[in-house]
């Protein structure tokens, strides 16, 4: 099993059981992310299983759900899915669309990320 580095501030699992579902949902996507910015050379779903006591489809998911967002990076390596966190250097621009006909308001980042390879833009959708 390979080791990763995990936050100090990670709630025991008896605490982490007291939290309702929209507590866990909030609660395992900010965890992720700082796990992601302590494992620079990436995380997978079963280190993050294997070191924590999430179930492998709640880190799958809540990974997905980052890499779709654009808050990290899913690398295909094999069968394996490497998921990196994602360096913002600069916002480059902030987009907002409005579709009036469905009531719905979409707002979207172009912001520069810093990569091995040097510096990529990326689109991403904001909260």
């Amino acid at each position: 099993m390979e080791k990763i580095n995990l936050p100090e501030n990670m709630l025991e699992r008896e605490k982490y059981n007291m939290l309702s579902s929209q507590q866990k949902g909030e609660y395992i996507t900010n965890l992720l992310k700082e796990i992601l910015k302590l494992n620079p050379t990436g995380i997978t779903v079963s280190n993050v299983k294997k070191n924590t006591y999430l179930s492998h489809s709640v880190v799958w998911h809540h990974l997905e759900i980052l890499a779709a967002r654009g808050e990290c990076l899913r690398i295909e390596r094999g069968d394996t899915d490497v998921y990196n966190h994602n360096n913002i250097i600069n916002t480059l621009k902030e987009l907002d669309f409005l579709d009036n006909a469905h009531n719905l308001q979409f707002q979207y980042n172009f912001d520069l990320i810093e990569k091995k390879a040097g510096a990529i833009p990326i689109l991403r959708g904001r909260e």
